[in-house]
């Protein structure tokens, strides 16, 4: 293969030229796999959110990663829990699935799972977008650019149980929307969990109103955790709703100059 002749390098919906081609050119072959997933994650970094801001995870944790998207907080996880930690990754999008993979191959303590979080197990359509990984989504057809695929379900709960795990220190879930029916599904674990952080900005379709997600899931979570601090902050993308087992105070970071509301 003669790499020189390559102008620019398409993997998935992304398109590399200029630095990532003159990279290939100055590097002998056995680094070109690892060069690509460094490359891949590099362009996902500006858009992370910090769902760890206010839980301190600890190593040896368990944490879950429902909608673990390219990786890239896997890999925060991963390095926090360390190699007696556990971080269980689920993600329905085939594409950017693999590309977490190939971000994180070398964090041995992160378990992929091909499943789409829900209340129920069984399956169900996605919509996936053709350009963006991270606009694919289970409930609503809300854009033209996407195509259907089918996608196995499963109750977090379920999933929990059949990898015997009893606890999970912390959560994160991002799942454009489908969080309104995923927390249905798993309401054992989070009852059990140190903490969690869940999307909260994305649009939902209900009885023909759009609304968004923290309007359904707020008030649940509060109803259904009354021995958690549950709180709803704004992050790069929009609201997120955090929560904590009340009297872990080791587990809580504080911040002064919070703007957060409950």
């Amino acid at each position: 293969m003669n790499i020189s002749k390559i102008q620019s390098i398409q993997i998935g919906p992304l398109q590399y030229g200029g630095r990532f081609v003159d990279v290939f050119n100055s590097s002998p072959e056995h680094e070109w796999p690892e060069i690509a997933a460094s490359m891949i994650k590099h362009e996902t970094l500006n858009s992370i959110e910090p769902y760890d801001k206010y839980f301190r995870i600890k190593e040896g944790d368990i944490v879950l990663d429902v909608g673990c998207h390219v990786g890239v907080n896997a890999a925060i996880f991963s390095t926090k829990v360390g190699p007696t930690g556990r971080v269980i990754a689920m993600e329905p999008d085939y594409r950017a699935l693999g590309a977490a993979i190939a971000n994180n191959y070398r964090f041995k303590n992160i378990e992929y799972f091909p499943l789409a979080a829900w209340n129920k197990k069984g399956h169900e359509v996605i919509h996936l977008h053709d350009k963006a990984y991270g606009m694919s989504c289970m409930t609503h057809k809300w854009l033209e650019e996407t195509y259907p695929i089918i996608v196995r379900t499963v109750r977090v709960d379920d999933l929990m149980n059949e990898l015997n795990i009893k606890k999970v220190n912390f959560i994160k879930m991002d799942i454009e929307a489908a969080e309104v029916n995923a927390v249905n599904g798993m309401i054992q674990t989070l009852r059990k969990c140190d903490g969690f952080s869940i999307a909260a900005y994305h649009a939902y379709k209900q009885d023909d109103e759009v609304i968004k997600t923290h309007e359904i899931i707020l008030p649940q979570l509060k109803k259904l955790l009354p021995d958690f601090e549950i709180r709803m902050w704004n992050a790069n993308d929009g609201e997120i709703i955090s929560g904590w087992r009340k009297g872990n105070e080791d587990r809580v970071i504080q911040h002064s100059a919070d703007t957060d509301s409950s």
